[in-house]
């Protein structure tokens, strides 16, 4: 559990996913469960040849896909160390939305996330390679990852965030941060946002 979370004291009082009920509304066995209830939506093959940040910035600029502000952000300081865990052969991932995960039209980071304390941060090369490679992704269509990332602000405070991987009409394929913890107010989410989450557990980078 963050110390964002343990500063929200309703954060135990978040409902459960109405739509799959289930014996219970957080951690491992809920992930679990609810991954089991909802169809592979992709899979994808980590690339283990892009290794280094500058071989995913080249790759996604050869196929037109900036890298937003926050997101850099995240890869200097998350992504030092971007090489695939050895035993990734294959991630799959599923794609719901807010709705199903919280039974609510809005939520915000907080109560998202109740939903799956203690799950760990996956590498953050597997969301570098489904941006390379998720390639007809239609317009508008914006996917947020369950998985959240620290970036040091321009002020030098740290923020908490989530990734996205967006098709925007006017700018193209690309990929972005979205901050959930640096404003006073916690970030909402709206019942039309999208969400992936592998679906399958993944070694941890060897630290």
């Amino acid at each position: 559990m963050t110390e964002s979370m343990r500063q929200n004291p309703n954060a135990s009082e978040f409902p459960m996913c109405t739509a799959r009920p289930i014996e219970e509304p957080q951690g491992q066995v809920y992930f679990d469960q609810f991954c089991q209830s909802m169809p592979t939506w992709k899979r994808i093959r980590p690339n283990r040849r892009l290794e280094l940040m500058g071989e995913f910035r080249r790759a996604l600029q050869s196929r037109h896909m900036p890298i937003g502000d926050l997101a850099n952000r995240v890869i200097e300081a998350n992504g030092l160390n971007l090489e695939v865990p050895a035993g990734i052969k294959r991630v799959k991932f599923i794609k719901t939305t807010l709705k199903e995960m919280t039974g609510k039209d809005e939520a915000d980071y907080f109560e998202i996330y109740s939903h799956f304390i203690g799950l760990q941060n996956f590498p953050l090369a597997v969301w570098l390679n489904l941006r390379l490679q998720y390639l007809d992704q239609p317009h508008n269509e914006c996917l947020y990852t369950l998985s959240r990332y620290e970036a040091i602000n321009v002020d030098g405070r740290t923020i908490d965030c989530v990734l996205a991987i967006d098709n925007d009409p006017s700018i193209g394929k690309w990929l972005y941060g979205r901050s959930i913890g640096y404003f006073a107010a916690p970030t909402v989410f709206s019942g039309d946002s999208l969400w992936l989450i592998p679906s399958v557990p993944m070694p941890k980078l060897a630290t």
